[in-house]
């Protein structure tokens, strides 16, 4: 992913992921779906929850102090094309 957002063009920095937490994996198969994939910055790996699973949870910290203005989370949906959520946060 590179350092600019798609809604605002402005730069903006991205924070390493220090720890991570997710309430699920694929078939319990932390191998080939864990959460180490979210963050490894390639598209040929992703975290993957279980199938049907509606309630999931993610949480993450970051290495330093930092405050959020919006989140892109990009999901596969299963094989379907990769769709983009941005999470604006409010002050």
């Amino acid at each position: 992913m590179d350092n600019t957002s798609n809604t605002t063009n402005q730069t903006s920095e991205l924070i390493p992921v220090s720890n991570s937490k997710v309430s699920n994996v694929f078939l319990a198969n932390t191998k080939e779906y864990g959460k180490q994939f979210m963050f490894d910055g390639k598209d040929e790996t992703c975290w993957s929850s279980e199938q049907g699973n509606k309630n999931i949870n993610i949480q993450v910290c970051f290495e330093k102090n930092t405050s959020i203005k919006y989140c892109e989370i990009i999901s596969q949906g299963g094989y379907c094309p990769k769709v983009y959520f941005i999470l604006k946060f409010m002050k």
